[in-house]
C-alpha cells in the first residue's frame, strides 16, 4: 500500500479503448485462449443481469460464455537458464517454480501462473525465473533442520526453543534474501513487471511448525509411525514451551482444547517475537526495498500476491474447540509487503440468498493481509481441466495490465502505473463495494493488453 496522487487531476492519457463483448471474442488470438467460465463473471457491470450461470465444484458460480480453457505455453518463454543482465523491456517477468514434485498435480504452479496472464492476451515476452528446487530448497532445508532438532535426543527444552526461534527467523530471512537476489538479477531491464506469486507470512510459519505436532491427536493419520513421530516431536515441543503433554492429548475436550489454544497461542507468540525482533530480517527487508527501488527506478513494477493464508487461524480455532486466539495485526501480511510494491488480493463469486444471481466478494481464502492495493479474480483452470484458485492467479492478471501500461507510457513511474489501472481498469466490487476495495475490471484490462501487444489484431 502507498500513497496515491490526487485522483481529482490524473496525468492525461490516453483513454484505454473498452471494446464490445463481440469484438473481444471476434479476435482471432482470443478464439485460442479463452478465459473460463468463472473469470467471465463481468463484462461490465450492465451485462451481469445477462449472463447464464454455472456452478464448479468449488461452490463458485459464474457468467459462462466460454468453454474450459487450453493455454498452450509459447515457446517465447525464456527460463532461469538465460542471462537475465542484458536490456530487456516491455517484459512480464514470472518468478516463480516451474518444476511439479506433485504427483496429483503435474502442473507445476509457474506455468499456472503464466497461464492465467496470457488469458488476457499479452503476446510480449514472458521471461520466467525459477525459484530454488521445487518450491523453495532453503526453507525446506530450514525446516528439516529444526524437526531434526526436535527428534535429536538429549537436547534441553532450551535447545528445542532455540530450534524453533531459529527456524521462525532464518525462513523469514531466507524468503526476503532469495527476492532481493532475483530482483538484483533484473538490472539492466525497463518498462517491465515482474510478478511474484508465491507468498510467505507468520502464519504460514506457524502452520509448518504446527501441522508436524498436529498428527499426535488429530485420529486422521493413518501411518502409526508417522503419529508416533509427530507425538515425540509434539513433547520435545511442549516441554520447551512449558506445556502439559498429558493435558493436550486428553481425550477430553474440556482439557485439550484449552491446552492446544495455549499450545498455539505459544508458537503464535514465539513466531511474532521471533520475526520483530530479528536484526536479519530488518536488514533482510531494508535490503528488500532497496532492490525494489533500484528495480523501479527504470520505470519497473513489482507485483506480490497478498497471500492466501487466511484458512490458518481458522484451522487453528477448529482443532482448539473454538477458543480465541491473540493474532498479530501482521499475522496473515506478506513478508515482501512494503509500501512501494503493488500487493494484490483475491476476488471469488458466491451465490447470494438475499440477491438474483452472484456476488463478488474478497475470496473467502485470502490472506487478512495490510497493504492490499488491488484485487483481482483468482480463479484459473488448466488445459487438463484443473481448477486452481488463489492470489496467485489474481497478482498476473495485474502485471500484465501494468506490463502493457509501462510499454505505452515510458514515462510513467511505478505508482503512476498502479494508479493508472485503478483508476481507469478498475472497479467496485459487484453488486456492493466496500470502500478501499478496487477489483480489476478484466473486460477493459483485456482489451487494453490485446491491444498494445505487439502482434495483436486490430478488431
Amino acid at each position: 500500500m502507498r500513497t496515491h496522487w490526487n485522483r481529482q487531476s490524473p496525468p492525461q492519457l490516453p483513454k484505454p479503448l473498452v471494446l464490445s463483448r463481440e469484438q473481444v471474442l471476434s479476435k482471432p488470438d482470443f478464439r485460442e485462449a479463452k478465459h473460463t467460465s468463472k473469470e467471465r463473471f463481468s463484462w461490465g457491470r450492465t451485462a451481469l443481469g445477462a449472463l447464464s450461470l454455472v456452478g464448479v465444484s468449488s461452490g463458485i458460480l459464474a457468467g459462462s460464455v466460454s468453454e474450459a480453457v487450453n493455454v498452450d505455453l509459447p515457446a517465447q518463454t525464456s527460463d532461469s537458464g538465460v542471462d537475465l543482465n542484458h536490456q530487456k523491456e516491455c517484459s512480464l517477468v514470472l518468478v516463480d517454480y516451474f518444476e511439479s514434485s506433485n504427483s496429483d498435480d503435474p502442473v507445476p504452479h509457474g506455468d499456472k501462473v503464466q497461464g492465467t496472464a496470457e488469458l488476457l492476451g499479452v503476446t510480449r515476452e514472458i521471461s520466467r525465473v525459477q525459484v530454488e528446487g521445487s518450491f523453495d530448497t532453503a526453507l525446506h532445508g530450514l525446516r528439516q533442520d529444526m524437526l531434526r532438532s526436535l527428534d535429536a535426543e538429549g537436547l534441553s527444552p532450551d535447545d528445542r526453543l532455540g530450534a524453533l526461534k531459529s527456524f521462525a527467523e532464518d525462513g523469514a530471512v531466507s524468503f526476503v534474501r532469495a527476492k532481493s537476489h532475483h530482483l538484483d538479477n533484473l538490472r539492466g531491464w525497463s518498462r517491465s513487471a515482474v510478478n511474484f506469486s508465491l507468498a510467505y507470512d507468520k502464519a504460514k510459519l506457524v502452520e509448518d511448525i504446527f501441522e508436524e505436532l498436529q498428527p499426535a491427536w488429530s485420529g486422521r493419520e493413518k501411518d502409526e509411525e508417522r503419529v508416533e513421530r509427530a507425538r515425540l516431536r509434539l513433547e520435545a515441543v511442549s516441554s520447551a514451551l512449558g506445556q502439559s503433554l498429558e493435558e493436550l492429548l486428553s481425550e477430553s475436550s474440556d482439557v485439550h482444547g484449552p491446552a492446544r489454544q495455549r499450545l498455539q497461542q505459544s508458537l503464535i507468540d514465539l513466531v511474532s517475537s521471533s520475526i520483530d525482533q530479528s536484526p536479519e530480517l530488518a536488514e533482510a527487508r531494508s535490503d528488500w526495498k532497496r532492490a525494489v527501488a533500484d528495480f523501479e527506478a527504470s520505470h519497473n513494477s513489482v507485483v506480490i500476491a497478498a497471500g492466501n493464508s487466511a484458512h490458518v487461524a481458522k484451522n487453528l480455532k477448529r482443532d482448539n474447540g473454538g477458543h480465541a486466539l491473540a493474532l498479530p495485526d501482521d499475522f496473515e501480511t506478506s513478508l515482501l509487503e512494503i509500501d512501494e510494491v503493488t500487493s494484490v488480493g483475491a476476488v471469488e463469486h458466491r451465490i447470494a440468498s438475499n440477491y438474483d444471481g452472484n456476488i463478488e466478494i474478497p475470496a473467502v481464502y485470502g490472506s487478512k493481509a495490510q497493504g492490499v492495493d488491488i484485487y483481482a479474480f483468482g480463479g484459473f483452470t488448466s488445459a487438463d481441466g484443473r481448477d486452481a484458485e488463489g492470489t496467485s492467479f489474481a497478482a498476473p492478471r495485474v502485471s500484465t495490465t501494468m506490463t502493457a501500461v509501462h510499454c505505452t507510457h515510458p514515462e510513467m513511474t511505478s505508482l503512476q502505473v498502479q494508479d493508472y489501472i485503478i483508476n481507469e481498469f478498475g472497479r467496485g466490487m459487484e453488486p456492493v463495494s466496500q470502500v478501499g476495495e478496487t477489483v480489476l475490471d478484466l473486460q477493459s484490462a483485456e482489451a487494453f493488453v490485446r491491444l498494445t501487444s505487439p502482434d495483436s489484431v486490430g478488431p
